[in-house]
């Protein structure tokens, strides 16, 4: 079924983008699906299977240049159902994370306005978790909204979001049950047309039964947890975009064991604010936190007024940032390198076919 551009999401942050694209051509698609190097994306014209260009596929510095769910990109039909991607357009915003055992960037979802961050009422709860992917959504300037998923499971469900209001009073928290339906409405609403939502949190804990629900038909294959653990089973595999009926869009994605961080090092303090006020109190600027007399920071955790845990889980977060942006620095550095001998390579070959055809 085509859509179009604005329900597909589209803002105006993209035209200027997608001015020169436009002129030479191409059309405009988005993301909604990536299979071992095939793109799936749909535009105004109707949906296609695609592949990436030679030059795109090669001239990427990192798998996180290439399209991911989300993205928008300038493609040229060739069949009725088939296409070429010629070029991504800048991202307005990238859930990013730490790719397993790699000092790499993993995006997970592109050109998103709101992260739903999920868990469940069935010993999924985890404050120190759900604080990892707070920082996610802020170091992407992406909107968080919390959900208590099977609530019906709870005897007591404002107990957890009272906790959750506790590590931050201004976060939405919502209450649902996707299985059964309650709430459903109140976060379909949260997703008018044109803005896009991702959902994110462990497997098992409801996503896709929450992404059946919103469409109003059964899409994403469910699976039950398991019952001695109440761990679920990787039942989504891959990032996958949806387009609502009379609504928005939801990216759905696959559960996560993992949650490195991927930003500066100042992304924690985003997810800390009240730790971050507390520094300001603080006998010296220089202030580590960690063993200084005259420390606000140590002081609250000291008398109660700051939970350890969630000091140590900063602490935690902190470092592994810290490592990162050192690994990043390398990083670029190794790039750029690469960088300047394509561009030279490319001098080369230009320099040389003017000379052959004189």
């Amino acid at each position: 079924m085509p859509y179009t551009l604005s329900q597909l999401g589209w803002h105006d942050f993209f035209s200027p983008h997608s001015t020169e694209h436009i002129q030479q051509g191409f059309h405009l698609a988005r993301v909604t699906n990536e299979q071992r190097g095939h793109y799936y994306i749909v535009s105004e014209a109707g949906s296609y299977r695609a592949e990436l260009t030679g030059k795109m596929l090669f001239g990427a510095l990192s798998p996180a240049e290439l399209p991911k769910v989300g993205d928008w990109v300038a493609y040229m039909a060739h069949t009725e159902n088939e296409a070429i991607v010629h070029a991504v357009l800048p991202r307005r915003t990238t859930l990013s994370r730490k790719a397993a055992g790699e000092d790499e960037e993993q995006v997970i979802a592109a050109n998103v306005d709101l992260l739903f961050i999920m868990q469940g009422l069935d010993r999924d709860f985890n404050l120190r978790r759900l604080e990892r992917y707070i920082a996610m959504a802020s170091a992407a300037r992406v909107e968080p909204i919390v959900l208590l998923n099977k609530a019906d499971l709870a005897e007591d469900p404002a107990a957890f979001t009272a906790q959750v209001q506790a590590i931050d009073p201004s976060m939405q928290v919502m209450t649902l049950s996707a299985l059964n339906g309650t709430s459903i409405g109140d976060v379909l609403a949260r997703i008018p047309e044109g803005r896009t939502a991702a959902v994110v949190g462990s497997s098992g804990v409801g996503k896709s039964t929450l992404l059946n629900r919103l469409l109003g038909a059964q899409r994403q294959h469910t699976s039950a947890v398991r019952e001695d653990d109440q761990r679920g089973r990787h039942t989504t595999t891959s990032r996958s975009l949806f387009v609502l009926p009379d609504a928005g869009i939801l990216i759905d994605t696959p559960g996560m064991r993992e949650l490195g961080l991927w930003g500066d090092s100042d992304q924690a303090g985003t997810a800390f604010q009240d730790i971050e006020e507390l520094m300001e109190g603080c006998k010296y600027r220089d202030c580590t936190h960690t063993v200084e007399a005259g420390c606000a920071v140590l002081a609250a955790v000291e008398s109660g007024e700051l939970d350890e845990k969630r000091y140590q889980n900063y602490r935690k977060m902190q470092k592994e940032l810290e490592y990162l942006n050192d690994s990043q620095a390398y990083i670029r550095r190794k790039e750029q390198t690469m960088k300047e001998i394509r561009q030279s390579y490319d001098r080369f070959v230009k320099g040389r076919k003017k000379r052959t055809d004189k």
